[in-house]
């Protein structure tokens, strides 16, 4: 990933000031005075600067360079002559030569403290453009030190620069330095700096890396681009069982990133199997409506339609009987069944309210599900905030966390009434 030279000219713009409006000592300097330029130098480069001043590149550089070929010139003389060439030789996009007399610079002992950052910062970002990243590592560590470890910014760039070696591990400790400090100076984090800790996981093939990293990037930068790659992520875990992977796809068919034909008909079988006959009717109506299933698989798929339909009219019929039973009911189940039924027919005041009672009755074979659902109820009501605590209650170490989790991101980054 390059740094942009646009932003490189920009990190420069406040020394090139300083370069332009320091006044020089036109006298000679005294045997103890090493902070003057010398007699020999000051005619070329007061030339030089009054060029500079007009904008016109090639006369200063010129002058510049005169002054750096006289005899007898001091240590001093040949600083402030860098400091010269190095803002030239940027303007005109030179940066083969910037960066040497950064180099200079840096190494001349002249270079007042306060002056140091920004420097560091330049020789960084320039040897990183002209991919001398060894040197680049140099300068971003000698950056970092100035600055006290309390900017983002020399964290990124050093990362980048281990990054671009392939030493990925040494770059996400630096990216993670800079995303937490981001953080803790409460901002947001911008979404560069998560991709490159997202591919340096990738790179190292570290899930956990790759799974935080990602549901960072859902809470700041909710795009279908990473819901794709973190379904695409837990769709090939190989620990799921069948009650988890149903919840999975109802996520991604909520999100609206289900998007294999077989995802659908799987969720189909996967809820009519639970019980769950007009869910299936609506998975597989969407499938149908967005011509998904086509060839030797429709013939098939509509016979299976036909009968999940004819399922949940018998199903729709039945639940006045049912809800009464579930009224009656000590337990909870048979209101989490009910609850869930009414969700599946578009009823979700009716669903809250039976899952609600059902959870509170307790008792429950599957009580981290009615809970999922009572969340996802409350966020097709658009109550987000309740919808956030109910996914919030699945305990950490259920198998349905994850997919809670996701589902609470989700709500939290303002998910209207979901399309399903």
């Amino acid at each position: 990933m390059k740094v942009c030279v646009s932003r490189l000219l920009s990190a420069v713009a406040s020394a090139a000031v300083l370069v332009l409006a320091a006044p020089f000592a036109l006298e000679p300097a005294h045997a103890a005075d090493q902070q003057h330029v010398s007699a020999k130098a000051v005619k070329p480069l007061k030339a030089a600067q009054e060029a500079m001043q007009k904008e016109d590149w090639d006369t200063a550089l010129a002058k510049t360079l005169e002054a750096k070929s006289t005899a007898g010139i001091t240590p001093y003389d040949e600083y402030q002559i860098n400091e010269f060439l190095s803002f030239i030789y940027l303007k005109k996009n030179d940066y083969a030569n910037a960066a040497p007399a950064y180099d200079a610079i840096l190494a001349s002992g002249f270079l007042p403290a306060d002056q140091m950052e920004e420097r560091l910062r330049v020789a960084a970002t320039l040897n990183f453009q002209l991919k001398n990243y060894p040197k680049a590592v140099e300068y971003s560590k000698r950056w970092l030190e100035t600055s006290g470890g309390s900017k983002p910014e020399p964290y990124m760039l050093l990362g980048q620069s281990y990054y671009v070696q392939n030493d990925y591990a040494n770059a996400v400790k630096q990216f993670e330095a800079g995303i937490d400090l981001t953080r803790k100076a409460g901002k947001q984090v911008p979404e560069q700096y998560l991709q490159l800790a997202l591919s340096s996981y990738a790179e190292m093939d570290d899930n956990a890396g790759i799974k935080k990293t990602l549901e960072e990037l859902l809470r700041t930068y909710p795009t279908p681009k990473y819901w794709d790659q973190m379904f695409t992520m837990l769709q090939n875990r190989r620990d799921s069982d069948d009650r988890t992977t149903m919840n999975l796809y109802r996520l991604m068919f909520d999100v609206g990133q289900l998007k294999r034909p077989d995802d659908y008909v799987e969720l189909a079988q996967y809820t009519y199997d639970a019980g769950v006959p007009g869910e299936s009717v609506k998975v597989l109506h969407k499938a149908f409506d967005q011509k998904l299933i086509t060839g030797k698989d429709e013939q098939r798929t509509r016979q299976f339609m036909a009968d999940a339909e004819k399922s949940a009219q018998n199903d729709q019929k039945s639940l006045p009987t049912l809800e009464k039973e579930a009224v009656a009911a000590k337990t909870g189940d048979a209101d989490a069944a009910l609850g869930i039924a009414y969700l599946s027919y578009d009823q979700y005041d009716k669903a809250v309210e039976a899952l609600q009672r059902g959870i509170q009755k307790g008792g429950l074979k599957r009580p981290e599900e009615a809970q999922l659902m009572l969340g996802r109820a409350l966020l097709k009501l658009n109550r987000k905030d309740d919808a956030v605590k109910a996914f919030g209650a699945i305990p950490k170490d259920s198998k349905l966390a994850e997919v809670a989790n996701l589902w609470a991101i989700y709500a939290q980054n303002g998910a209207g009434t979901p399309a399903a």
